[in-house]
């Protein structure tokens, strides 16, 4: 009798045991798949970034804008494609999925297929979703924050660094979405087709 209940107890501490390892996991392997969707999201986003500020003699604050509005960030740019102004923006910013309703959050490339010239102001285009980056499911709090500033810098760290817009953007990690003590992440993106009056 003694012996059947330490075997029990061994049972129940051994099935606790496998609980606890199975939503680690679970858990880590949500974790990997949501940093390499942000790592990917913002690869392709240095890719569209390196037309802002194309073709225009001088760019100025009105060329490459941050606009937020609560927990909705957005980017816009604008360029000159064969004389063509081209206007574009990356915005992230929560979804529903209409067939399960889980919600989450996502990066999504625009375009302003109208109206896009010289001196439009790009908050008031009426953007459309073009390309989706990334779709963070389950998560509710911002994961990108914009943010767009002078400075001297060069695509790459090569060459000669000289004054272009930098974008900057600050992306959240599982790590401190989980309350980890962690610093955020942040990435820069020279603009080397900005040229800036001097």
């Amino acid at each position: 009798m003694v012996g059947m209940l330490i075997s029990m107890l061994a049972l129940l501490a051994c099935v606790a045991l496998h609980k606890n390892l199975m939503q680690v996991s679970v858990q880590a392997k949500s974790d990997a798949l949501l940093d390499r969707q942000i790592a990917s999201a913002l690869l392709q986003m240095q890719y569209e970034l390196h037309n802002a500020g194309l073709g225009l003699p001088t760019a100025s604050a009105s060329d490459v804008v941050v606009a937020e509005s609560g927990s909705v960030s957005s980017l816009y740019w604008r360029y000159v494609d064969g004389g063509v102004y081209r206007c574009r923006g990356f915005r992230e910013d929560s979804y529903i999925e209409a067939d399960t309703n889980i919600t989450g959050r996502r990066l999504v490339e625009l375009v302003a297929p109208n109206n896009c010239d010289a001196l439009v102001d790009l908050t008031g285009l009426a953007w459309q979703a073009q390309t989706i980056l990334g779709e963070f499911r389950n998560q509710q709090a911002a994961l990108l924050r914009f943010s767009v500033a002078q400075a001297s810098c060069t695509p790459y760290g090569l060459g000669v660094a000289t004054d272009h817009f930098q974008v900057r953007v600050r992306a959240a990690s599982s790590a401190e979405l989980a309350g980890g003590a962690v610093t955020p992440t942040e990435y820069s993106y020279c603009l080397t087709n900005t040229h800036l009056s001097t």
